[in-house]
């Protein structure tokens, strides 16, 4: 099922539980419609990045000063995320069309710009299991130095 369809499916009845993510929790928990089990970040003390970028060797090879300007804005966005809670709330904000309050509303997430291959053992690890990879990935070699 779809974030945005969860909330009428639980109060359907056609599921006891979701896994989902903000807006959705707030949203969710503010129509009455049951309780936070666990915030993946911060109740599981998880540190795995949920979203990274992603491109092929080859063109992060020929496009580096596109990479180490992309780096850079991630790191300059990171500063505001972490430090300064209205600025990033505004920003989210307005890129996401969601309501301010909703945001503030929102707990926030800790920004590690500076991706390591040992940030993605765990993802190789779901992945195999899920039998979702065709190969051995080595971690090391996933993240361009």
């Amino acid at each position: 099922m779809t974030f945005p369809t969860m909330a009428d499916i639980i109060k359907s009845g056609g599921v006891d539980a979701v896994l989902t993510a903000e807006p959705f929790v707030t949203r969710m928990t503010n129509a009455g419609l049951g309780s936070v089990g666990a915030r993946y970040a911060n109740d599981l003390a998880r540190t795995d990045p949920i979203i990274f970028y992603a491109a092929s060797r080859e063109w992060a090879e020929k496009n580096a000063a596109a990479v180490k300007k992309f780096r850079e804005a991630i790191a300059e966005a990171a500063v505001i995320v972490n430090g300064d809670r209205e600025k990033a709330s505004a920003a989210i904000a307005k890129f996401t069309k969601q309501p301010l309050d909703l945001v503030k509303a929102t707990p926030p997430n800790q920004a590690e710009p500076n991706l390591k291959p040992g940030n993605l053992v765990w993802w190789i690890d779901v992945m195999t299991t899920q039998k979702m990879l065709q190969s051995k990935l080595d971690p090391s070699k996933l993240v361009l130095n």
